[in-house]
């Protein structure tokens, strides 16, 4: 549920991630 939040944190450590979360 905190895909924004959690998304703009990630960016920082593996913008990867963020397209994981994106995707879903």
């Amino acid at each position: 549920e905190s895909c924004s939040s959690s998304a703009f944190s990630l960016h920082i450590k593996g913008v990867h991630h963020v397209f994981i979360c994106e995707m879903k």
